[in-house]
């Protein structure tokens, strides 16, 4: 099967589409399916090598609301691309995000009548997001932002959701294709093939370590988390809560650690990519995986965590809820119940035993999510798509 891949966000960038589209890819073309990937170009994109993803680039300029997004342009580049798209002569195309890049397909697909396949990884109406362009009150720009979003749905033959609740939130949201295939996003490695292979923080020995991966963004209320630590910090004086990445809105929480007085019980880690982060000593080292985010369709850093046995601390918010089982691999509170949250935490912290059964059903089920059976799923998608 030859599969055309549309993503505004790719290689070298590291954010969950990225590393949900890599792992799907790397699946794909280990089964001998062909793949060609159209991105925004950086000069560091010729770095991905895998055997059978060709990959074509578009112009684009730096978003103003958000650091390292990229908005693709139509330039002499865009008809080059369409022409080794032509040529790729595509049985599927398949659009991972439905930002400006979308509008480069519309060409396409009205000329080369293939399949449309959209993943929905972003709900772009939430108003967490809107934050970033200053519009979350602005009930023009979230009615705008609700039918693009759905314009974008309906013109797509099928729609991968990567949870139940994600499916719901689209149809809630009056999205007319009911087209929709459930495809989880993958754990985007083999658990058994894991060689920890760095000492990565030496100088962090502390007992209880709580861990938080991802991006330093508002919509991750990571203050949530934060002004959870400072209570635990009382019954748990050796507490450290370990930030691992940076941008866009580090500064905002630096800030709230200085105001909590937290600067020893929270540390922030730079940026680590991810081939070195799953092989370092970070997950080994942590006890637990905690965040507030209510904006996730299903969080891949969640996987990966109950990969390395941590069990999840998370807010029960419309979204991945489903993937935590309260009290078999974690536990979901009400965003802002802090007295919730800290208590919960103090408890499993001082519980071995809760802990150790947390731990071992925290494994057990990432391994559901492994990547042959997630592929096998999308790879169905796509076979009972092209029967139609």
């Amino acid at each position: 099967m030859r599969i055309a891949v549309f993503t505004d966000t790719f290689y070298p960038m590291m954010n969950g589409i990225v590393t949900s589209t890599t792992s799907f890819l790397k699946e794909l073309t280990a089964r001998w399916h062909e793949v060609l990937v159209i991105a925004p170009y950086n000069e560091w994109i010729e770095n991905f090598q895998e055997e059978n993803i060709k990959i074509a680039t578009l112009n684009w300029m730096k978003a103003f609301f958000y650091p390292e997004f990229k908005i693709t342009v139509w330039l002499k580049r865009s008809l080059n691309v369409y022409n080794i798209v032509k040529e790729f002569d595509p049985q599927i195309i398949h659009f991972h995000t439905q930002f400006i890049i979308w509008f480069h397909w519309i060409m396409i697909w009205k000329k080369l009548k293939k399949p449309i396949v959209g993943t929905f990884h972003t709900y772009i109406a939430d108003e967490w997001y809107l934050k970033h362009i200053w519009a979350q009150n602005s009930l023009i720009v979230k009615s705008f932002s609700r039918k693009y979003n759905n314009l974008f749905y309906n013109e797509s033959d099928l729609i991968i959701c990567p949870s139940e609740n994600s499916k719901k939130e689209l149809l809630k949201n009056k999205i007319k294709n009911k087209n929709i295939e459930i495809v989880p996003n993958p754990l985007p490695f083999s658990i058994d093939e894991i060689i920890v292979e760095n000492d990565f923080i030496p100088n962090i020995n502390w007992e209880n370590i709580i861990l938080y991966v991802w991006r330093l963004a508002t919509e991750k209320e990571l203050d949530i988390a934060i002004k959870s630590i400072q209570v635990v910090k009382e019954q748990i004086p050796d507490i450290l809560f370990l930030i691992v990445w940076k941008w866009p809105n580090e500064q905002e929480f630096r800030n709230l650690v200085e105001k909590l007085e937290l600067q020893w019980n929270v540390i922030f880690l730079w940026a680590i990519p991810h081939e070195k982060l799953i092989r370092s000593d970070i997950y080994v080292k942590s006890k637990l995986f905690l965040t507030a985010s209510s904006t996730e369709t299903q969080w891949i850093t969640i996987l990966e965590a109950m990969g390395f046995w941590l069990p999840i601390i998370w807010v029960d918010e419309k979204w991945t809820w489903e993937l935590i089982d309260n009290g078999v691999n974690g536990y979901k509170f009400k965003k802002w119940d802090f007295k919730a949250i800290w208590d919960k935490i103090v408890h499993i912290l001082k519980d071995e035993e809760t802990l150790k059964n947390l731990w071992r059903n925290a494994f057990y089920i990432a391994k559901c999510f492994n990547v042959k059976d997630m592929t096998d799923k999308l790879e169905n998608a796509y076979y009972n798509l092209l029967k139609r």
